[in-house]
């Protein structure tokens, strides 16, 4: 935000275009709210001096770093990933020795992580790390969030094909699918699979009301 609060409603107000894209691609998410919106027009979206206005494409894939030590340059041992749904997608998460220039002549090691939509059903997936798996730590906790969606139900949480007993947490004002943190080592591969019985996964609340109420406040 870039202009003052206005002195009513102590908001300041921001005009931004969200681009169109072709169709199931044209839908956009606030990253930290996990509302919908669409795209291929203006909007006017309010905030305060800490709101930070990102938006995320549906579809999308955007892996965090847990908290780490000042200065430090290690790859980080717990991963969170944030998936917002309405798209197939794919991330490579490249990851190399962080001081040196030598992922330059390949010392690095590729982490896919990829989203995959039919009716009613979501495959969250973490491939094994090609390269340098040397480079990475020797067991990470990765937490996935699903963003922008109901509370679907958890068919299956595999890892290297073998069932474990995972569950999740609902957060219903981002409508967040917490699942549980797994700890993975390099050459694992997770497979989570959702489901909507009713075919609909993604929520679109309305959020006039919570809108106003936040101008009243």
């Amino acid at each position: 935000f870039t202009a003052p609060a206005h002195p009513e409603t102590g908001l300041a107000r921001q005009a931004i275009w969200l681009p169109g894209g072709a169709e199931g691609e044209a839908a956009w998410f606030n990253f930290f709210t996990g509302e919908r919106l669409v795209g291929g027009q203006w909007r006017t979206i309010y905030g305060e001096l800490e709101d930070i206005p990102v938006f995320a494409r549906a579809g999308a894939i955007v892996p965090l770093a847990g908290e780490a030590s000042w200065g430090s340059t290690e790859n980080p041992t717990t991963l969170r990933v944030l998936l917002f749904p309405g798209a197939d997608n794919r991330f490579e998460l490249v990851e190399d020795d962080g001081e040196t220039n030598a992922y330059l002549e390949g010392a690095y090691a590729v982490t896919v992580i990829s989203q995959a939509w039919s009716v009613g059903e979501c495959r969250l997936s973490v491939a094994p790390a090609r390269g340098e798996a040397s480079l990475l730590p020797a067991q990470r906790e990765v937490q996935l969030w699903l963003r922008g969606v109901r509370a679907g139900e958890l068919a299956a949480v595999k890892i290297d094909g073998v069932e474990i007993s995972a569950g999740y947490r609902y957060d219903a004002a981002t409508e967040t699918m917490q699942f549980d943190p797994l700890v993975l080592r390099p050459e694992n591969e997770l497979l989570v699979v959702i489901r909507w019985p009713d075919g609909t996964p993604i929520h679109g609340r309305e959020r006039g009301l919570e809108t106003l109420r936040k101008f009243l406040r």
